[in-house]
Parts: C-alpha cells; structure tokens; sequence
C-alpha cells in the first residue's frame, strides 16, 4: 500500500504544517475537488492558500475503507475515510470525509495530482 503511505505522509505536513511535505508531494498544477467546487491550482496559488490556513489546525484521528489500484507503474488512485478534528483555536469539530486522490509517478517519486473531499452526510 505504498499510495497509502504517500496519503499518510501528505496529511502529516498538513497536520503539523509544513508547506515542504505537502509541496514535494504535489504535482502542479493539481486538480481539487470539494464542497467549495472544483479548481486547478497552480503552484504560487497552493502555496498562498497554505500559507492563509496557518491558524487552522487539523489533527487526523484514523483512515479508514481504503480501496487503492494501480493503474500502471506510473498512476494509482486511492479512495478512504478520513476522520479528523479540524478548527481554530479551542473551536474544533469532528468529521468524517470521503477522499480520492489520483497519483502519478515522476522522476521515481509519486506526486498527487488530483484530490477529492467530501464530508459525510451523516456528520454534517
């Protein structure tokens, strides 16, 4: 489960805010998905977005219902639950969403592409 990993590992950088992790294991530009719609995100603009998320904590409680396929030796996707508590400052809430993401391989490292999140219907 070596996607699974690199799914891991992306969190951790945004969990303990660092802008190398998630930076070295994006590809740009990325394809993001979510409630707020659907945008491709360049490089300068993914960084000033990190950046506007300082305050923002996330801690990731589990991963869970992971499905991962390799499409060739040089694409996987991988689809989970992720369950986290995210907030500012003492203002936390819980939740559940649902992620996809699409990896591809460049130069022998897997970057991420494209990623998908939705929150669970029954934790909103």
């Amino acid at each position: 489960m070596e996607i699974l990993e690199k799914e891991r590992a992306y969190w951790k950088g945004m969990e303990s805010y660092d802008y190398g992790i998630v930076s070295q294991l994006t590809e740009f530009p990325c394809i993001v998905a979510s409630k707020n719609g659907v945008r491709e995100v360049d490089e300068i603009t993914f960084k000033k977005l990190f950046e506007q998320g300082k305050d923002y904590k996330i801690k990731i409680l589990n991963i869970d219902h992971v499905v991962e396929r390799k499409l060739s030796s040089d694409t996987a996707v991988i689809a989970y639950e992720i369950e986290m508590e995210t907030g500012m400052e003492g203002n936390s809430q819980r939740s559940i969403c649902s992620c996809t993401s699409t990896w591809v391989k460049r130069n022998e490292e897997w970057k991420c592409i494209l990623h998908t999140e939705v929150e669970n219907q029954a934790q909103q």
